[in-house]
This record gives structure tokens, C-alpha cells and sequence, in this order.
């Protein structure tokens, strides 16, 4: 019977020791994250910080893509800009989807009330306003059939021109890549 709460009580101690140990770490990562000076309060970041580390980030990809690439810095400069319109285009077609399906939970875009999780109206694509107007008149309960159809209607009709962009940049990327490069390209998602 001793041995039992013995056992209870050096069991309970340990958790207990687990327990404050991972608090300890928890508070030590935050306060460490505040020291760097990463983030403002509350888990944001400065937007001036986000850009500076977006930019760095973005130029590591890049470079990275030309070393996986086997390209010398001759040809990237060739090649980077048409490689950075297949990203774009990439990007516009894949964010909106991903945003109208977001945005159908909550007000933000978010599935809360945190405010606008997309870019300001002046800094949307054409596709992020087709699909800002779409999600807007489905949000109305009143919309009419008519007004959901022109709505979907614009949508779809700038997504397919932005795929017809997207095809013509792939081709112009691919006449400057060997079989290997494309391959590694469409292994990667970034080339169908």
C-alpha cells in the first residue's frame, strides 16, 4: 500500500515537472522571440519586418531554383524573369479559390472577424476582384439568379483568360529549359 501512493505521488511530481518544464520553454521561446524583435505584440509582425524577410526568403528561393536548376548566373538572367511570370500567374490562379472558400466562413476571409485576410481592393489582380464580387453577391441572401450568374460568369471569364496567360508563359519558360529542367519544374508544381 505505501509503494502504491509511493508511486501515485512520484508520478504526480512528474508530471507536474513535465508540466512547468514545458511552460518554462514556452515562456522562454516567447521572450526570446520579443528579444529578436520578430514580432509586435499579440503574434504580428511589423509590416516593414514581413516584407524585408519575405523579400530575403524570395531570394533565397530564387536561388536555390537556379542551383537546382544547374543554371550559371548567365543564363538565370534569362530564364528568371519568364520563371518568376509562371510564379505569378501560378499564384493569382491558385489564391483566389483558396480565398472564396476562406471567405465563406467569416467576414475576414479568415473564418473570424480579424478584418480583411486578402490585399486592399487597389492591390487586387482582376481574378481577386472577379472572386471578391462573386463571394459579395453570394454572401447576399436576396441575390438573384441573374446576378449570381453575371457574377460567375465574370469570374470565370478572367480565370480563363489568366490560364491562357499561364499556358503562354509556360511555353516561353520551356524553350529556354533542357528535358531535365522541365522535369524538375513539373515535379516541383510549377510547370504542368
Amino acid at each position: 500500500m505505501i509503494n502504491r501512493k509511493w508511486a501515485v505521488a512520484v508520478s504526480v511530481c512528474g508530471l507536474l515537472g513535465l508540466v512547468l518544464a514545458l511552460t518554462g520553454l514556452a515562456v522562454a521561446q516567447d521572450a526570446e522571440r520579443g528579444q529578436r524583435g520578430d514580432w509586435g505584440g499579440r503574434g504580428q509582425m511589423d509590416p516593414e519586418q514581413m516584407r524585408a524577410r519575405m523579400e530575403e526568403w524570395r531570394g533565397r528561393m530564387l536561388e536555390e531554383t537556379r542551383t537546382h536548376l544547374g543554371l550559371s548566373e548567365e543564363e538565370w538572367t534569362l530564364v528568371k524573369p519568364r520563371y518568376e511570370q509562371v510564379l505569378e500567374l501560378n499564384r493569382q490562379l491558385s489564391g483566389p479559390a483558396r480565398g472564396m472558400m476562406l471567405g465563406m466562413r467569416g467576414r475576414g476571409g479568415r473564418g473570424d472577424d480579424r478584418g480583411p485576410a486578402q490585399t486592399q481592393p487597389q492591390d487586387q489582380t482582376a481574378l481577386e476582384k472577379a472572386s471578391t464580387q462573386l463571394r459579395e453577391v453570394l454572401e447576399q441572401p436576396n441575390s438573384s439568379p441573374e446576378q449570381i450568374q453575371s457574377a460567375l460568369t465574370s469570374y470565370r471569364q478572367v480565370r480563363i483568360e489568366l490560364e491562357a496567360q499561364r499556358k503562354q508563359a509556360h511555353e516561353s519558360l520551356r524553350e529556354l529549359l533542357t528535358v531535365r529542367q522541365e522535369a524538375i519544374l513539373v515535379s516541383t508544381g510549377v510547370l504542368n
